[in-house]
């Protein structure tokens, strides 16, 4: 399941800690009314709250002061299929995690096999990378050649150890689970052979499928998570792609509760959906 967790965001540094203010202040520079009171009155809770919160609402129609507000999410289990849909909002800056360099994700899966099964004498093989052959014994003793299950506890831990590497869709996940699971585990073996082999990991890495998990730090600011929201909230939208900017959304709403109300004044102002 993929994961979303909002990790920082920026605020005022005197007066009140709610971001909210900073889009206040944007709009009174931009009318010309900062000169009225001093800035520490519209950053303190002495301005009042309906003010604040009606001027931000009302942001949809020059949203150029949402940009104020930025906010950093740590995103994990996506598949390089969504990751390839995200980082098409280039007004997002995004640091993604490497394949050249790691293999986290398929390494905790093949240490689910390990634990799972009590092969512990699997451990020194593990360590010594000689992982296809891990691999190579489990399939054997797991599935037969139409995806039959020979032991039904280890086709268990076949599910559990590919989910923690790839990203199913349900769809096939209710159809050809079984199959599916096989074959990224296959893929796994094929990229460790190669690793085996001599072959770095940024070459090896082209066996593996895009619904391999990885994950993202997304930085960016309100105006683009409305645009974002607009774009990847429809029902026209991938699924695991609308998971990942609903949950962005909620983690929000935490310190800027109108952002429902915000989303929907954006997409109603410039036609999005």
């Amino acid at each position: 399941m993929v994961k979303v967790k909002l990790i920082a965001y920026n605020k005022p540094l005197t007066g009140s800690s709610d971001p909210r203010r900073l889009p206040l202040i944007g709009f009174k520079v931009s009318v010309g009314k900062l000169h009225d009171n001093p800035l520490e009155y519209y950053l303190s809770n002495e301005y009042p709250e309906e003010k604040v919160k009606r001027i931000l609402l009302s942001a949809v129609e020059f949203p150029s002061i949402l940009e104020h507000v930025t906010f950093t999410f740590l995103i994990e289990d996506v598949s390089r299929v969504c990751s390839h849909q995200l980082v098409r909002h280039r007004l997002v800056s995004f640091t993604q995690e490497s394949q050249r360099y790691s293999e986290s994700y398929m390494r905790r899966a093949i240490k689910i096999i390990i634990d799972k099964t009590g092969r512990e004498d699997f451990s020194k093989t593990y360590l010594e990378r000689k992982i296809s052959d891990i691999i190579n014994w489990f399939l054997s003793e797991t599935i037969g050649p139409s995806c039959n299950c020979i032991r039904e506890d280890y086709c268990n831990i076949l599910l559990e150890a590919v989910n923690e590497a790839f990203i199913i869709p349900e769809q096939i996940s209710r159809v050809d689970s079984m199959c599916f699971a096989r074959d990224l585990l296959l893929s796994i073996k094929r990229y460790y052979e190669l690793v085996e082999k001599g072959v770095k990991y940024e070459d090896a890495r082209f066996i593996l499928p895009q619904a391999i998990k990885t994950r993202l730090l997304a930085t960016l600011n309100l105006r683009e998570l409305l645009h974002m929201a607009c774009l990847r909230l429809s029902p026209k939208a991938q699924w695991e792609i609308r998971e990942v900017v609903r949950k962005m959304v909620e983690e929000v709403r935490e310190i800027i509760p109108e952002i429902n109300d915000l989303i929907e004044g954006y997409c109603s102002k410039y036609g999005v959906r």
